[in-house]
Parts: structure tokens; C-alpha cells; sequence
């Protein structure tokens, strides 16, 4: 785990490498993280051979703010579907 700050690609990427020797990358088999799409890039490069994870927590809070975007509708209103379930108070 490492605390970088900035998520500007190559920087991170470099000191990673600078500072984890490639004989410790290499043999990573996963690395779990959120749903960057940055972060998933430094990982590709920095652990090549790693399978990446996306953690569940991230997973499930990107599911639920889709549904909650669905109930409250294009308008704010909610969706007259959801409305007739009960489900317009989703928040």
C-alpha cells in the first residue's frame, strides 16, 4: 500500500517502481482497488502480471447511486414507475 500524492499516471507509476524493486512486482498475483481508471492503469504497469480487483464496497456504491439517479428521474422527480412501487423515496 502506498499513500502518493497526486494521481497524475507516470509520476506515480515511476516512484512505485522506484521504490518496490521488480523482483517484489512481478510475483503480485491481485491488487484490489475502487474504480479508478487511473488507478487501474498504475496498477497494470506497475504489477503486470496481477489480476485487478475492484473492491466491493466501490461496486455496490456505484450500483446503489445508479438506482438512486433512476428514482429520482430525468426531472428530479422521480421515476412514475418506482413511484408506483413506493420506491420514490429511495434516499
Amino acid at each position: 500500500m502506498a499513500i502518493i500524492e497526486g494521481l497524475d499516471g507516470p509520476t506515480v507509476c515511476g516512484i512505485l517502481k522506484d521504490q518496490i524493486p521488480e523482483g517484489l512486482r512481478l510475483p503480485v498475483k491481485e491488487v484490489c482497488m475502487d474504480l479508478s481508471d487511473i488507478q487501474s492503469s498504475i496498477a497494470r504497469a506497475v504489477f503486470p502480471n496481477a489480476m485487478i480487483t475492484r473492491d466491493e464496497f466501490h461496486v455496490m456504491q456505484a450500483g446503489v447511486d445508479a438506482l438512486e439517479e433512476r428514482a429520482k428521474g430525468a426531472d428530479g422527480a422521480g421515476a412514475p414507475e418506482w413511484a408506483a412501487r413506493g420506491l420514490d423515496a429511495f434516499t
